[in-house]
């Protein structure tokens, strides 16, 4: 069953057409240019694949989150193309398509995926890949950077993002020193992030950095919360996960606040990952019309203010 994928929430404008024999692709850096070379190139890619538009079972595109104009352009010609087809729609998140590349890339099953969202944010994610399907562990969002870290750190009380571990509500983190854990106050808990952020803090209140290290709990007071156990040991329990996307490449303090296993700045949401989540979800029934489906919104707020936009800031 070939399938059309289309994704063009970052500055490539990324086409593939195939199945689970494989693809044929092309890709294209093009800036803010997709309106102008979305549709000659899936006209391109169609053609080298030898198929038709009318040959296609279903179309899927990269619903973001991403460049506002660039998922709203992938959203359109997807549903353009599908009510002419007469085809369904798989809308595959952005972020997750680029975690998919990077498992087939490097083999990667825990990834998480940022992207800079521009006004000093980036889009983030964290992904689970296990028994063959990928799991949700931390929703997309749009966050800044150490906002980023302190999620990352309460994603799972056995520290790797298992999903089916519900978290606790205060989980113990970290060491503030040479075998020693940080403190529990007023429900905060401390985060050791040393790559020139400080230590991330976060309680009900919400995040905040601290430029020194907590004060050691006594010896009988740690691991109150929970007990101590070897679970406590979180930096050394991510050392499994991985993390991808350009947001490492504005933001190098991302790549820096973890004992990551791969770090790759280069890594980016491909058609062809779209379209390997579009096929698993057209197996699964997911699909929408065309004049249903949406691009995937995380950031509410969509204007500069006048001192932003005379500092250079961009959406």
């Amino acid at each position: 069953m070939p399938i059309l994928a289309l994704e063009t929430s970052t500055n490539w404008l990324s086409v593939a057409v195939g199945d689970a024999a494989g693809w044929t692709t092309r890709d294209v850096e093009v800036g803010p240019g997709h309106s102008g070379r979305i549709l000659p190139l899936v006209q391109e890619t169609l053609a080298a694949a030898g198929v038709s538009l009318k040959q296609l079972d279903a179309i899927a595109f990269g619903a973001g989150p991403g460049s506002f104009t660039g998922v709203r352009i992938a959203c359109s010609v997807a549903q353009g193309l599908a009510l002419g087809a007469g085809v369904p729609l798989t809308p595959v998140c952005s972020l997750l398509a680029m975690a998919e590349a990077a498992r087939v890339k490097h083999g990667m099953e825990r990834v998480c995926t940022v992207t800079d969202a521009r006004m000093r944010e980036v889009y983030a994610a964290a992904w689970h890949y296990r028994t063959g399907v990928w799991h949700e562990v931390m929703a997309p969002m749009v966050a800044r950077p150490e906002e980023v870290i302190a999620c990352f750190f309460t994603l799972s009380p056995c520290g790797r993002g298992c999903p089916e571990e519900p978290a606790p509500e205060t989980l113990l983190i970290g060491g503030a020193g040479e075998g020693e854990s940080p403190p529990l106050q007023a429900g905060k808990v401390p985060s050791p992030s040393r790559g020139g952020l400080g230590w991330v803090w976060v309680s009900e209140d919400g995040v905040s950095i601290s430029p020194s290290p907590p004060t050691p709990l006594p010896q009988g007071e740690r691991g109150a919360k929970r007990g101590a156990s070897s679970q406590d040991k979180t930096m050394e329990n991510k050392a499994s996960w991985s993390i991808v996307g350009d947001g490492l490449a504005v933001y190098p303090e991302l790549g820096a606040a973890l004992p990551w296993e791969i770090a790759e700045a280069n890594m980016r949401p491909a058609a062809h990952a779209v379209g390997t989540l579009g096929l698993a979800a057209w197996a699964r029934g997911e699909m929408v019309a065309a004049a249903d489906a949406a691009p995937l919104y995380v950031r509410q707020r969509v204007a500069l203010t006048s001192a932003e936009r005379a500092a250079g800031e961009s959406l």
